[in-house]
C-alpha cells in the first residue's frame, strides 16, 4: 500500500497537471528525507499515519485512511512568501484529487482531503510551512 500511494503522488507531481508546481518548486519532491545537497525550495512528504476502517461488509469492504504531511522548505528571505505560493500550487495539485495507482494496485481511490495546514516559520535559517492530508482508500 504504502509503495502504491507514493508511487501515486509523485506521478501526480510530475504529469501535466503539476507543471505549476514544479515550477515553483524547484529543489523537487522526495519522500520521507530529502538529500542533504538539494537547493530549496523544495517539499518532503511524509506517511504519518493509516488506520483501517471497518464497516459490515467483511473482506471485500477493506477501507483504510492514510494521513500524509507535505512539508515545504525554502531559504528565500521574503517572510515567508515563496512557501505561500508553493503551497498555493501544491493545495491546487492534490485538494480533492484523484489519484491514479499503478496497473495491478489493489488500491481504489476514494479521496484526498486536505485536514489542515500549518506556518512552522522561521527556524535556522530555513521557512518551513506543513500541510496534512488524509487518503481514503478501498482495498
Amino acid at each position: 500500500m504504502i509503495k502504491d500511494l507514493t508511487t501515486s503522488i509523485f506521478n501526480r507531481y510530475n504529469s501535466i497537471d503539476g507543471t505549476a508546481l514544479r515550477k515553483v518548486n524547484t529543489g523537487g519532491l522526495y519522500f520521507q528525507l530529502a538529500p542533504h545537497d538539494v537547493a530549496e525550495p523544495f517539499i518532503v512528504f511524509f506517511w504519518i499515519a493509516s488506520s483501517p476502517v471497518d464497516y459490515a461488509g467483511g473482506q471485500k469492504d477493506r477501507y483504510e485512511n492514510v494521513d500524509i504531511q507535505f512539508s515545504l522548505f525554502s531559504k528565500t528571505d521574503d517572510g515567508g512568501i515563496e512557501l505561500g505560493t508553493i503551497s498555493e500550487k501544491l493545495m491546487l495539485l492534490f485538494d480533492w484529487c484523484e489519484l491514479t495507482y499503478p496497473v495491478g494496485s489493489e488500491l481504489s481511490h476514494i479521496a484526498f482531503e486536505r485536514t489542515s495546514t500549518a506556518n512552522v516559520g522561521f527556524v535556522d535559517d530555513v521557512w518551513q510551512y506543513v500541510i496534512n492530508y488524509e487518503v481514503k482508500l478501498q482495498l
